[in-house]
């Protein structure tokens, strides 16, 4: 993604977020995978303690959550290591 459509991208995520949680509430799996894209662009913006708190966010909400895999719980224990840099 371009520098400049990283804000663009920032907005999009917000909108489908909205839609998410309108949808599916606050915690469910589809939220927390939408939180992750956010994370992911937050992230490349070099916006890191944003990012780690949405990290932290879908870490919890993955534990607590005993039908997410492993693999999922792993990827986002990835991911916030990769925030706190």
């Amino acid at each position: 993604i371009e520098e400049g459509k990283y804000k663009e991208s920032l907005e999009v995520s917000d909108f489908y977020l909205k839609e998410v949680k309108a949808h599916f509430g606050e915690n469910h799996k589809f939220l927390y995978s939408a939180l992750n894209n956010k994370a992911f662009i937050l992230k490349c913006m070099n916006r890191l303690p944003e990012a780690k708190t949405i990290y932290e966010e879908i870490l919890t909400g993955y534990t607590n959550d005993k039908t997410i895999s492993q693999d999922n719980i792993f990827i986002v224990k990835q991911n916030l290591a990769t925030a706190l840099r």
